[in-house]
């Protein structure tokens, strides 16, 4: 979720359903400062055309992080998620599966193939990071702090 809130710029209430990326909130305050940033040095979209009802739709097709070796991809209603450790791949279709229980990777090896080729494209053009990750934490998928976890639950290494 993430909330946005200008009196007399943005319509109260409204509700914007796409899928949107912390890194859309510089381009968003440059915009709405009236500042212009040099073309390709700036990450994200300006949202509010979006917000405005200027135009409709995702600002977006796909959306992609990264955070040490956990990678994901978000693509026109489909999910790929990839880790280094476990070593373990996830695809699910979020439109029949929104809350990620089922994975698909084995029984669609092309769309699994497609998310993780985009994925690929993209990290070929991102820099190496500045700095090793020097600590991971388990996370455990599918379980809050009150529950009981063993190794053999789903699980992701949190870096750093």
């Amino acid at each position: 979720p993430f909330v946005m809130r200008w009196p007399g710029k943005l319509p109260a209430g409204r509700t914007y359903d796409h899928p949107i990326s912390h890194l859309d909130v510089f381009p968003t305050a440059l915009a709405a400062a009236k500042a212009t940033p040099q073309a390709g040095q700036i990450d994200g979209v300006n949202l509010l055309p979006y917000l405005t009802g200027q135009k409709t739709g995702a600002p977006r097709d796909t959306l992609i992080w990264r955070s040490g070796d956990y990678q994901a991809i978000l693509s026109k209603g489909w999910k790929l998620q990839r880790s280094a450790y476990p070593k373990k791949t996830r695809l699910y279709d979020l439109a029949q599966d929104p809350t990620e229980q089922n994975d698909l990777s084995a029984s669609k090896p092309e769309k699994t193939a497609e998310l993780n080729a985009l994925l690929d494209a993209h990290n070929a053009r991102q820099a190496e990071p500045l700095w090793p990750n020097v600590a991971g934490m388990p996370i455990w998928i599918d379980k809050t702090p009150a529950d009981d976890v063993t190794l053999e639950d789903d699980y992701i290494i949190w870096p750093n």
